[in-house]
């Protein structure tokens, strides 16, 4: 339906899908009790940092044993070429931090779209 990552985002499906489709709804959502922003976690993995985080769940856990097999995780669905250019449309940029400012918030993801590519080229 949508050709681009920047066509879908300033169509108006996330506003209309936000509350109904579980897939748009902030990630916060699923680790938080109902209408409030009360953690119920210890700890918060993220994507980006997947192989650093599952074995300090390995560790915390005592199964050290596996911390060879993180390795072994393959990496699928690889994306083939990350476009940035998505981060230089301002709307597209304020769109997405004004829907997702608690998840920004509570997952410290920086809002200045500045950090997060200086950080994507340091990886």
């Amino acid at each position: 339906e949508f050709s681009t990552f920047e066509e879908f985002v300033l169509s108006d499906i996330l506003e209309k899908e936000l509350g109904f489709d579980d897939i748009f709804k902030p990630q916060v959502v699923w680790v938080s009790k109902p209408k409030s922003n009360h953690i119920l976690v210890d700890f918060i993995g993220k994507v980006e940092n997947l192989k650093s985080d599952l074995a300090y769940i390995l560790e915390t856990l005592n199964l050290k044993k596996l911390l060879s097999k993180i390795e072994e995780i393959p990496h699928l669905n690889r994306s083939k070429e990350l476009d940035l250019s998505v981060y230089e449309n301002a709307l597209v940029v304020d769109k997405v931090r004004k829907l997702y400012k608690v998840d920004f918030e509570i997952f410290n993801y920086p809002e200045n779209p500045e950090k997060l590519l200086e950080d994507k080229n340091h990886e």
